[in-house]
């Protein structure tokens, strides 16, 4: 017998009401690999992420973007993207300092480019369409997540209602919604509003700020919106590659300060795509010879130094300097240490890493939110733990001479 017809199912379980159901949205379905509407999807699609995946395509709808879907198997997740949005013209501009700068990276870009050339045509295949490369990416950068970052020692239930939300999540749908324009980012943000009004001020205080991306824990959903001007190579799976490992970053360990969420996503889009597209906050132009582009090969080290680059003298000071980085405010010192230390931390102390960032989380949670005198609470979306909290999380690992001998 065949499923429920979600655009059916959505409106007996009342999901949403305020806006239309576009069942006729392209749903592409990654149990049998083929393409529905998102009115007859098959019997093997979850009924958690059927929910919500008309919750938030209703939300869409009246949207001026044509949106569409991929729902993964076994309810690991569900994207809602623009497929329309393309790659901007290349532009003829590579940043640096000087002009030698600039013709070292030039030269080192056309090595790279020719030496991959080589082994293309050395390693020939067919072309795959650049959807079946996207999900190849978004499949392999999971895989690594899971190989990576296990899942780590189960926690007692919170004390607080806010912190038993973000423990609620693990067990929810992952969602991630790239959306074109802040009008949409705001369509998400009503939609969390209207079931959820004890977040009022945290989604007020989200739409006046200059944050282009949150994760809400309920419901569970992380919105960014796509800045495809800022760079000369943007494509939107590297967004989907990264913004996909924050969300399971959220999940596995909780909010997580964002100079560790940074770095780690950082890692890997850098390990299941060669580079660097997605900067939180950049707004100037990025071109091919940029150091973030190449993920900083020569300022990552030169800012652990001794004496020069930041100039962190323990590991008190690194987690007190990197504490301070927002999310709205881009710093090219510190996310090049960011994602140094997020390095170090993969593959030097892999055995210790879940732990920490569990702890993080964990505290995080906790101590974001507050109650207030008419029995609900608030969550301050600037909280950052204290730098001797993060300290102690780290749990002995001396992390600044870790960082400083790591190559």
């Amino acid at each position: 017998m065949r499923a429920v017809p979600i655009g059916v199912f959505l409106a007996l379980v009342s999901v949403v009401s305020h806006v239309a159901f576009a069942g006729d949205v392209p749903v592409w379905f990654e149990g049998d690999g083929k393409t529905y509407t998102a009115d007859t999807l098959p019997d093997a699609v979850d009924a958690k992420s059927r929910v919500v995946l008309g919750k938030w395509l209703a939300c869409l709808a009246e949207s001026d973007v044509a949106y569409t879907a991929e729902v993964l198997e076994g309810g690991k997740g569900v994207f809602v993207f623009a497929p329309e949005i393309v790659v901007p013209e290349k532009r003829e501009k590579i940043s640096g300092s000087t002009r030698a700068d600039r013709r070292r990276r030039l030269e080192a870009e056309r090595k790279r480019k020719k030496k991959e050339k080589e082994e293309r045509l050395a390693n020939a295949r067919p072309k795959q369409p650049p959807e079946v490369i996207r999900r190849e990416r978004l499949a392999q950068a999971r895989r690594m997540f899971d190989d990576l970052l296990p899942k780590p020692a189960a926690r007692k239930r919170s004390a607080t209602l806010w912190g038993r939300d973000v423990q609620r999540a693990q067990g929810e749908v992952p969602v991630l919604i790239l959306v074109k324009d802040r009008a949409d980012f705001v369509r998400v943000l009503d939609t969390v509003l209207a079931s959820n009004q004890y977040l009022a001020t945290y989604v007020n205080d989200v739409k006046q700020s200059k944050l282009t991306g949150v994760i809400i824990e309920n419901p569970f959903v992380g919105v960014t919106i796509q800045q495809p001007d800022v760079s000369e190579e943007h494509k939107p799976h590297h967004e989907l590659v990264k913004r996909q490992i924050e969300l399971l970053l959220f999940q596995r360990f909780g909010p997580l300060p964002f100079f560790a969420r940074e770095g780690i996503a950082w890692c890997f889009e850098w390990g299941a795509l060669g580079r660097l597209r997605t900067f939180t906050g950049r707004t100037d132009f990025i071109g091919v010879g940029d150091p973030a582009y190449l993920g900083w090969p020569e300022e990552r080290s030169k800012l652990y130094e001794r004496g020069s680059g930041l100039a962190f003298v323990s590991d008190a000071d690194l987690m007190e300097k990197l504490r301070a980085w927002r999310s709205d405010g881009y710093d090219d010192d510190l996310a090049a240490a960011s994602f140094q230390l997020a390095r170090c931390l993969l593959h030097r102390h892999s055995d210790k890493v879940s732990e920490t960032l569990a702890s993080w989380g964990a505290q995080t949670a906790e101590k974001r939110g507050s109650k207030t005198d008419s029995g609900g609470w608030l969550l301050d979306p600037d909280f950052v733990l204290a730098a001797e909290d993060l300290v102690e999380g780290l749990k002995g690992m001396h992390i600044l001479e870790s960082v400083r001998a790591f190559e």
